[in-house]
């Protein structure tokens, strides 16, 4: 976190100081009073995220918590399709199901690791078909 600040809190000053172009202009003291419920409201879910993530992989694993991105960026580009008619090559879209297939598979594996002692195929069937 200092690191950043330092890299950031630097580059700020840089362009502060150093550059004459209008593209660049920092904000205005009134432009902060105009916007501080955003920019608060910004910080907090920032925040709540942050402290999210490192609940998650503390009672997770890392591995699981790259799959849930993975599932994230697979839901991203399904709703991209669905609200804004985005459109996905046959391709893409039969990697994105794929994906998230062999992202059931592996949940499953792991929750129910004795049906999953011979093999894949015998354990999806002892899960899900199975009484």
């Amino acid at each position: 976190m200092p690191c950043c600040a330092l890299l950031l809190g630097t580059a700020i000053f840089g362009i502060h100081f150093f550059t004459q172009s209008s593209a660049l202009l920092l904000p205005t003291t009134a432009d902060l009073v105009v916007w501080w419920p955003h920019l608060l409201a910004n910080s907090c879910i920032a925040f709540a995220l942050n402290v999210v993530v490192a609940l998650f992989v503390k009672h997770s694993s890392a591995v699981s918590f790259i799959l849930a991105g993975m599932v994230k960026d697979a839901m991203i580009v399904f709703a991209g399709v669905l609200v804004f008619t985005e459109n996905i090559s046959r391709m893409q879209g039969v990697g994105f199901a794929i994906q998230l297939v062999l992202i059931a598979v592996y949940t499953l594996a792991k929750s129910f690791p004795k049906e999953f002692e011979n093999g894949i195929g015998e354990g999806l069937f002892l899960v899900l078909l199975a009484d």
